[in-house]
């Protein structure tokens, strides 16, 4: 009798902010602290399912339906979670703490076939990274919708910043001694098309999850400093 192994439920782990362990402590020291990553996770999964390395610091955990009847995965997944994030020792001696983030789609609840499983753990991954350091996040019908309104988000504000449709406003610092203006806090404003403003506490952290906010940052500081010269100009006076 043919033993069955078919796919139960998807999990991709995600590794916070990897790039800045390997700038603090070097290329070979952050491989040699995935690769022990990957030795704990292998161990963590032993014979009950199969691991791929998928990203640079993102791995795909496939879980056998013979292994795994009866286990919730999201109490598996905080499991996990404890034995990942574990203080790493590097080759010189360096203790680094690993923040996470895992998305999980179930079978046959989220999907049935195997592309479709990993798209639907990759939305509950991002979701959950955007959320924050060691969010576990199963896949939902409401992940999905919040998922596509972050993407058409995003895409609403790559094209505001390159048509330049941000607006950008000095609130003045007033030393209340002698009633004189010490310095200006630079406050980003987006105005969109309908004539409704997006907060700032919704674009900003989506800039920061996402490479925008390195052309929103050049942005920000070009539009400080042209303000500031022209105020000079207009004002005759050093700002």
């Amino acid at each position: 009798r043919q033993r069955q192994m078919c796919i139960r439920d998807r999990f991709i782990i995600d590794i916070r902010e990897f790039k800045k362990i390997n700038e603090k402590l070097g290329y070979h020291s952050g491989d040699e602290i995935l690769k022990s990553f990957a030795s704990r996770l292998q161990g963590f999964v032993g014979n009950s399912g199969f691991i791929a390395r998928i990203g640079s610091n993102e791995f795909s955990i496939v879980k056998r339906t013979d292994t795994f009847s009866g286990v919730n995965p999201l109490d598996y997944a905080q499991d996990m979670k404890k034995k990942l994030v574990n203080t790493y020792t590097s080759l010189h001696g360096t203790e680094s703490n690993l923040g996470i983030n895992i998305g999980i789609a179930c079978y046959p609840e989220h999907g049935e076939q195997a592309n479709v499983l990993l798209r639907h753990a990759d939305i509950a991954l991002q979701i959950a990274k955007f959320q924050g350091k060691n969010v576990i996040l199963e896949y939902s019908d409401m992940l999905h919708r919040q998922h596509q309104s972050m993407s058409e988000l995003e895409s609403k504000l790559r094209t505001a910043i390159e048509n330049d449709q941000l607006a950008l406003f000095l609130q003045p610092i007033v030393d209340l001694q002698t009633g004189k203006i010490v310095k200006c806090e630079a406050l980003a404003r987006w105005k969109t098309e309908d004539g409704s403003y997006i907060p700032p506490d919704v674009f900003i952290p989506l800039a920061e999850r996402t490479e925008l906010i390195f052309p929103f940052g050049e942005w920000l500081v070009e539009e400080a400093v042209s303000y500031t010269h022209l105020r000079a100009h207009e004002t005759g006076r050093n700002l």
